[in-house]
């Protein structure tokens, strides 16, 4: 919760004060992890006759003044720039076969179907964390800019085919 450029405590004090924030802010409970410094990827992967992973990395966008590379809120949403523009701009694509296998995998453990969506950082070392699962990740139409549609279009994959193969999958699962 609150990905924020604040959310990185780099000592102990920062650490106790975020904390004592977030838990009074929601008023449970908090899990802090270890922030992984690193190159910020997103996998899509479509499942219909066989399972088709696509790969973007994520850019921060020039100008930007975050000390440590995330794509906090303010970044993506902030009043200078547009989701359609963010999504144009920052979004490359990233290729590498160990990933797209881990990824396959990743699939099956967390039992998602049809497609899904996972947050990967890569550090320095070479090393993938997954640090993000999403199995009903935003998803419409070129003109509403999601990211999985933006990332589909770059790869020459149009929205209907996308739709086409969500409804082979729920046909076949009934029986169709």
């Amino acid at each position: 919760m609150e990905i924020t450029k604040d959310a990185i405590a780099e000592n102990e004090v920062q650490l106790r004060k975020r904390l004592r924030f977030l838990m009074k802010i929601y008023e449970q409970d908090v899990l802090a992890e270890e922030f992984i410094e690193g190159r910020e990827i997103a996998a899509f992967l479509f499942h219909s006759f066989n399972k088709k992973v696509y790969l973007i990395e994520k850019h921060l966008p020039n100008g930007s003044k975050n000390k440590y590379k995330i794509m906090d809120f303010n970044t993506v949403w902030n009043q200078e720039t547009t989701a359609k523009d963010y999504y144009v701009n920052t979004l490359t694509k990233y290729h590498d076969p160990l990933l797209t296998a881990l990824v396959k995998k990743a699939f099956e453990v967390v039992k998602m179907e049809d497609y899904g969506k996972f947050d990967i950082r890569l550090d320095r070392f070479g090393k993938y964390f997954f640090i993000d699962s999403n199995p009903n990740c935003y998803f419409a139409p070129p003109s509403e800019s999601s990211e999985i549609t933006t990332a589909m279009k770059m790869y020459g994959v149009p929205f209907p085919v996308l739709l086409k193969r969500l409804l082979q999958n729920t046909m076949r699962e009934w029986g169709y």
